[in-house]
């Protein structure tokens, strides 16, 4: 069975991530994991429930890149590992990534415009 998860990230136990989990409802997501961490560690809990959690088939859904990624470098390791599981990946602000060859190009310049 094809499952629609989505992620949710802010930085700080002080932000709220409301808004991110009522858009990735709108979008379809139907278990929704939630991280109260900065992105630039990599002690994110439910990322990593998640990711023993999702297999081939299901879809992620995200509101950016940079709540999924640290950095440039680890959000196209996780694409490539999406990719290669067949999960397909959908960024509400740029679209649905579900084949790694053309989006590698696109991923490094999305750096300029969510700042990881």
């Amino acid at each position: 069975m094809n499952t629609i998860y989505g992620y949710a990230r802010v930085s700080t136990v002080k932000q709220d991530l409301s808004s991110q989990v009522d858009d990735l409802k709108r979008a379809g997501a139907t278990n929704i994991f939630k991280d109260k961490y900065t992105g630039t560690t990599a002690n994110r809990p439910e990322f990593d429930k998640l990711m023993a959690k999702i297999e081939s088939g299901d879809t992620l859904i995200v509101t950016k890149l940079d709540c999924l990624a640290r950095n440039t470098q680890d959000a196209l390791n996780i694409v490539k590992k999406m990719n290669a599981e067949g999960v397909i990946l959908r960024v509400l602000n740029i679209g649905t990534i579900d084949n790694f060859t053309k989006w590698t190009f696109n991923l490094y310049c999305l750096q300029c415009f969510c700042g990881i």
